[in-house]
């Protein structure tokens, strides 16, 4: 019974998550693929010890948000110098060292499936807190 048999608590990073399975202070952990990819590129020895045992479906990511008063030829600007990025040699370049694919304009359905995720989450392991 996951409600009563486990403990759930944030440490922090990602990188912490799994440090703290490779400690044994954590049975398991959550993290995104890019921060496992980069630990166990750092940690080879150590990530062999560990094994990826369940991922999750590919969740939209970061979201970038504007305060009300900024104003929204700013906001378009921005957004569209963002979702060019990827458009360019040097913005391929950036968005690699990032971690990114590249950025895409997004509305309330398109995090429809986090939400969905959140809601699953929290009827099985209870409120994210």
């Amino acid at each position: 019974d996951v409600q009563h048999d486990m403990v759930v608590r944030n440490v922090g990073s990602h990188f912490s998550a799994i440090v703290n399975v490779y400690t044994g202070d954590a049975l398991v952990a959550g993290t995104w693929p890019l921060a496992w990819e980069k630990w166990a590129k750092d940690n080879p020895d150590k990530a062999s010890e560990m094994e990826v045992v369940w991922e999750t479906k590919p969740l939209i990511n970061n979201a970038l948000a504007a305060r009300s008063d900024v104003p929204v030829a700013v906001v378009q600007k921005i957004t569209w110098l963002l979702v060019q990025l990827d458009s360019t040699q040097e913005g391929q370049e950036l968005l690699k060292r990032a971690g990114f694919e590249g950025f895409e304009v997004a509305n309330r359905q398109t995090f429809a499936p986090v939400e969905e995720f959140l809601n699953r989450y929290e009827n099985a392991l209870g409120k994210v807190q």
